[in-house]
C-alpha cells in the first residue's frame, strides 16, 4: 500500500487526511491502480445528479462496465436507455450506517474464477465506446 500511495504522490503526512486531493489526472490514477494489479470500481455514482453526470465519461471514455449503485431499479433503466447494447455488471451493495442495515442489500454474481481475480474479471474496464 505504501508503494501504491507513493506512486500517486501521496505524502505520508496526508495518508489519513480524507480531504487530500491526489495531484494526478484521473487517467493516471486508473493506470496506477492497474499497474498495482488493482481495479477501480465506481460506487454510488447514481446517488446525486452531479455524480450521475460522470457516468457517460466513465462508460464512454474510460470503459467502466461495473458499478455499485444506490438506486438500482431507477439506475438500471438509465443504463439501458443510454447504452442499450452494452453489458454492465450493476450491483447494489449495503452501505450500512447502523447494525440493522447490515445485509439489507445483496448482489449475486457469476464468476469464472474464485476470489479477487474472479471479481476483477467481472468488473474490469473495457475498450471505451
Amino acid at each position: 500500500i505504501r508503494n501504491f500511495l507513493e506512486a500517486l504522490s501521496v505524502p505520508e503526512s496526508a495518508r489519513h487526511n480524507s480531504e487530500f486531493i491526489v495531484p494526478h489526472d484521473f487517467e493516471t490514477v486508473l493506470k496506477t491502480i492497474e499497474e498495482f494489479n488493482g481495479t477501480a470500481f465506481p460506487s454510488r455514482m447514481d446517488q446525486t445528479p452531479y455524480r450521475r453526470l460522470a457516468l457517460p465519461v466513465l462508460v464512454e471514455q474510460h470503459g467502466f462496465r461495473g458499478f455499485d449503485l444506490s438506486y438500482y431499479p431507477d439506475s438500471l433503466k438509465y443504463f439501458k436507455e443510454h447504452w442499450p447494447k452494452t453489458d454492465f455488471q450493476l450491483f447494489s451493495f449495503s452501505n450500512a450506517s447502523s447494525l440493522a442495515q447490515i445485509g439489507s442489500r445483496i448482489s449475486k454474481v457469476e464468476m469464472h474464477k474464485p476470489g479477487f481475480q474472479g471479481l476483477k474479471s467481472v468488473i474490469e474496464r473495457h475498450e471505451a465506446l
